[in-house]
């Protein structure tokens, strides 16, 4: 037999935690043992493990920082589990920490009352698999990191400010950019606990902040929280290096005190399919001036407090075939479903805007498509059922630019003269997205200007207007106006 052979099937046979003393009955502190296994895993020159077993293993004190490739591997999140008092560290030395991996165990926070249960920082390649937080304050921090995955991984409860937390800010750290890349989660669940009524919540459950560059949601629910996702800005970077190329197969966020979504920053923000449910007091989903390229391929919101989308400033956001129903909770159909503010572009291609048909019968609270009075931007409609909601299907205040248009969208300007309420002379009406026939009655010394030009000094008086153009309407006594659209 090879010598080396022999030596290398030693080196890769697991650590046993109970040979280094470990107990593991949740009383004994088991620090010392965990302390010299991974020690002596870390000074290994192959595959480096730590072979759990069965057994509650409390670590009531402070472990060595995880320098080197190692393997944690228990029997299970219900037979193996690390209690911690104190995070675990995965942090390098002269270069990245590389890969450390968490296998089949549970990792503890009941003991902790600050920080996080694990601080990833300047590492490469960590990995999550079969893996339960429970009860952290804080789960996990990744900072300066690339190749973290987390897969079949349950974080609960979150009792601290954040579940997982990906943060970099573009400084010079460790002789390289500060960014994090590459970020995956495949079948996790992060969640909390939301409060009996009249309590709070304010914990996030995934935070993105900084120069994050993509992260891969592959069934990932966030779930009984503050917020479900936020991105941020916390350093005020140009608008390139926000976190981006947010997407993957699937995001359920649902039943948050606050926003399900509250993207402050980000770009590129495209998963298949978004589900987002249930904020008790907010928006379900917010927008903000700092957000471009929301645009997930299926978008299914409901159940808001206020609104279900707010688009606050945000450019080129594009729904494709969403589903927004049963918003405005508190305002009783006073919110619309989709709220615009800003000179972005939004673009609206099919979907439901309105009442769900699939529901039992009741009264949609939502109204429809908003657009802010001072919004100046391009919205582009393109069949969308607009039909069912409660108090307006589209309501365009605003100064919308050239280019807007809405085709094919039942519940818009349905056909039917109605009456207008007349201002004070000189009134100022302006059409919507769609050609518009005025109809004047009533009133004396009436004069109908257009672009200058005096359109009549009689009534009754008829007349077109092409979308947002408008018409001046004096008198001496008022008339009567009407409507018909579409």
């Amino acid at each position: 037999m090879n010598p080396f052979n022999l030596s290398q099937r030693i080196a890769r046979t697991p650590l046993v935690l109970q040979d280094f003393g470990a107990v593991g009955d949740n009383v004994t502190d088991d620090t010392a043992a965990l302390t010299a296994a991974i020690n002596a895993a870390q000074a290994r020159q192959f595959t480096p493990s730590i072979y759990l077993g069965g057994g509650l293993f409390n670590i009531a004190g402070s472990l060595p920082n995880l320098t080197e490739e190692i393997i944690f591997v228990g029997d299970g999140p219900h037979a193996s589990a690390l209690m911690l008092s104190n995070p675990i560290t995965i942090k390098g030395i002269t270069t990245r920490a590389a890969d450390v991996q968490f296998k089949s165990l549970t990792i503890g926070g009941y003991a902790m009352t600050s920080g996080y249960a694990v601080d990833i920082d300047w590492a490469q390649d960590v990995t999550f698999e079969n893996v339960v937080m429970a009860h952290v304050w804080n789960g996990v921090k990744i900072r300066q990191a690339g190749g973290v995955r987390f897969q079949e991984v349950l974080v609960d409860v979150v009792r601290g400010a954040v579940g997982i937390d990906i943060m970099a800010y573009d400084a010079t750290r460790n002789g390289e950019v500060d960014s994090c890349d590459l970020t995956i989660f495949d079948g996790v669940v992060i969640q909390s606990t939301l409060p009996a009524v009249g309590g709070t919540n304010s914990a996030v459950m995934l935070r993105l902040d900084g120069r994050v560059h993509t992260v891969q949601c592959d069934g990932l629910r966030l779930l009984n929280g503050g917020v479900g996702l936020q991105t941020l800005n916390t350093a005020a970077l140009p608008s390139h290096l926000v976190p981006r190329f947010i997407l993957g197969s699937s995001i359920e966020v649902e039943n948050m005190y606050g926003r399900c979504l509250d993207l402050v920053a980000c770009r590129e923000f495209n998963p298949d399919y978004l589900f987002a449910a249930n904020s008790h007091t907010q928006d379900v989903i917010y927008l903000s001036a700092g957000c471009s390229g929301f645009a997930p391929s299926k978008l299914a919101v409901s159940t808001g407090y206020l609104c279900g989308i707010f688009i606050a400033g945000a450019t080129d956001t594009r729904l494709l075939n969403p589903l927004i129903y049963n918003n405005s909770i508190v305002g009783l159909g006073a919110k619309p479903a989709v709220f615009i503010q800003g000179s972005g572009t939004v673009t609206i291609d099919g979907g439901l805007i309105g009442k769900n048909s699939t529901l039992p019968a009741y009264t949609e609270p939502q109204s429809g498509v908003l657009l802010d009075a001072a919004y100046n931007g391009v919205l582009i409609m393109r069949g969308v059922d607009l039909r069912g909601n409660q108090t307006f299907a589209f309501g365009d205040t605003g100064l919308t630019a050239a280019g807007s248009s809405v085709t094919n969208c039942p519940g818009y300007n349905p056909r039917g003269a109605a009456l207008q309420t007349v201002g004070a002379s000189p009134y100022v009406y302006t059409a919507g997205l769609s050609p518009e026939s005025v109809n004047l009655y009533n009133g004396s010394g009436v004069v109908a200007t257009i672009g200058g030009v005096a359109m009549t000094t009689t009534v009754p008086a008829a007349f077109t207007l092409q979308p947002r153009q408008s018409v001046s309407i004096s008198y001496a006594t008022i008339p009567t106006m009407a409507v018909n659209k579409g």
